[in-house]
């Protein structure tokens, strides 16, 4: 660079040399033609003229004067042209130097551009690893069988997803999300809000079971779990609520818990009657035993009399003995399930009729007349060996507690799908406190008949289990001295 420049120094010196030396040999030319031309011409010119300052003399002066300052003029306009305007070289430099900043310029551009579509694709890549995710996340939170919460710390629920919409039987998300968790009483009942509140303090995973009873009329069990999520910092901004129906789990829960508890009572009522039905078998025996010993000992030191007596004791022992014996073995095997239930139709008439039929030398025994009113072709649907058994256990009741010359009246009428049977004494009746008992396993009422028949006590069970296992039930109205009416239901058709 300064190279040129010095070269455009010696240049432009060299230039004015030129014309420097150019001038004063324009000048001394002139003063030589000056000086001929007055030599020639003094003789021409006789008169001088007087004061005339563009004389012949000084003509030349002029000329030299108007080239010199011509010379100058030329000197300082090229020396404006040298610093106003650069030299050819000096201008394909800057222009050289300006392309070469513009080429740097541009690959620096180019290079960003490359970096910022670089930048694009890799964000581009992010965006679609990211929509990815979201739609799998969106697909799992709406596929899930679990209902899904996400709650903010004030209560208020963020996202909900269909399974919970289908939990609580809400119409649509907007009106879930109208609910706030920390307010709303229903929630703050069951002990969620608790559960919610303590999962924002402690920063830990809360699960609980609850009974809910949601705006929309639907009664649930859920079980929630509330597990916190730190999105901002380190405490916990939201809670993610996962809500399970168990209300299937736990209504089976309910039904094995009161089927056990409904089992040990069974079992302490089974182990109470069998050590009351021990004791009442044991009774009758020591009363065979007796008699029997007593006639086998002093046979001949009794009269006939006396040995009748002891016969009589003995056999109606027996036959206490024999009926228990016989209503314990059907009692058992219905317990045990042997007992196959055959349900088909019967004529509820015919069937009664056979049972009087059956019970009519025990009645004339106490002149005790049966009358049926049940109308011919009055069909149930039942086991019928069950149904006889039940009908002459409740008829030998009726009589076993009803004073000579008394009537009981059998009839049956429809209550909307069953048949409702009842048969009724004019005996001696049943206070309040025994109607309790009467059916009952663990208590084993037995009372003596008016004759002073002796019972089983188990005849009652039977009945009602006979008469459940047919789909139908049976209870007892009664007062005492005025008598008793025992009815029962049995269906009418096959349900």
């Amino acid at each position: 660079m300064k190279i040129l420049q010095n070269i455009n120094r010696l240049f432009l010196s060299r230039l004015s040399k030129y014309l420097l030396t150019a001038f004063l040999t324009l000048c001394f030319c002139t003063v030589y033609s000056s000086s001929f031309f007055n030599k020639t011409n003094q003789s021409i010119l006789q008169i001088k003229p007087k004061n005339n300052f563009l004389t012949i003399n000084t003509f030349p002066l002029v000329w030299i004067s108007v080239i010199f300052i011509a010379f100058i003029l030329i000197i300082i306009y090229i020396k404006k042209i040298k610093h106003k305007q650069p030299s050819t070289t000096v201008k394909d430099k800057v222009i050289r130097k300006q392309i070469d900043d513009l080429k740097e310029e541009l690959t620096k551009e180019k290079n960003t551009l490359e970096l910022l579509q670089k930048k694009n694709e890799e964000l581009a890549n992010e965006n679609k690893n990211i929509r990815k995710s979201e739609e799998k996340y969106q697909t799992l939170i709406k596929n899930s069988p679990i209902g899904i919460l996400l709650i903010d710390k004030n209560g208020s629920i963020i996202e909900v997803n269909q399974a919970l919409l289908d939990i609580l039987g809400s119409p649509d998300e907007n009106e879930t999300k109208l609910f706030n968790l920390f307010e709303y009483q229903p929630i703050v009942d069951s002990g969620i809000t608790h559960s919610l509140k303590k999962c924002f303090l402690t920063d830990e995973t809360i699960t609980e079971d609850c009974l809910y009873f949601s705006n929309w009329g639907k009664r649930v069990y859920i079980r929630y779990s509330f597990v916190p999520i730190k999105l901002e910092s380190n405490k916990t901004s939201h809670v993610l609520a996962n809500i399970e129906d168990v209300t299937s789990r736990k209504n089976a829960e309910i039904k094995i818990k009161e089927s056990e508890q409904k089992l040990r009572e069974v079992n302490l009522a089974k182990d109470k009657f069998f050590s009351i039905i021990a004791h009442d078998i044991k009774t009758p025996f020591n009363a065979i035993l007796g008699f029997s010993g007593l006639l086998q000992d002093d046979f001949d030191n009794f009269n006939t009399d006396e040995k009748k007596t002891f016969i009589k004791n003995i056999n109606e022992a027996a036959e206490i003995t024999f009926k228990l014996l016989e209503n314990l073995l059907e009692w058992s095997r219905s317990q045990t399930g042997k007992i196959i239930i055959n349900p088909e139709k019967i004529d509820l008439s015919l069937l009664i009729n056979d049972t009087i039929s059956f019970l009519k030398p025990t009645a004339e025994k106490k002149s005790i007349q049966i009358h049926s009113d049940v109308n011919y072709n009055t069909i149930v649907f039942a086991d019928i060996n069950m149904i006889t058994t039940t009908i002459r256990n409740l008829i030998s009741n009726a009589i076993k507690f009803s004073f000579p010359n008394g009537l009981i009246k059998i009839s049956a009428k429809n209550v909307d799908n069953f048949i409702e049977i009842s048969i009724t004494d004019n005996g001696i009746g049943i206070s309040n406190q025994d109607l309790s008992k009467i059916f009952k396993l663990d208590t084993h009422f037995k009372k003596e008949g008016t004759a002073h028949e002796q019972g089983t006590g188990l005849g009652l069970i039977l009945c009602k289990e006979f008469v459940e296992k047919n789909g139908g039930w049976i209870w007892a109205e009664s007062e005492p001295g005025k008598g008793s009416c025992f009815k029962f239901t049995l269906p009418k058709e096959k349900s």
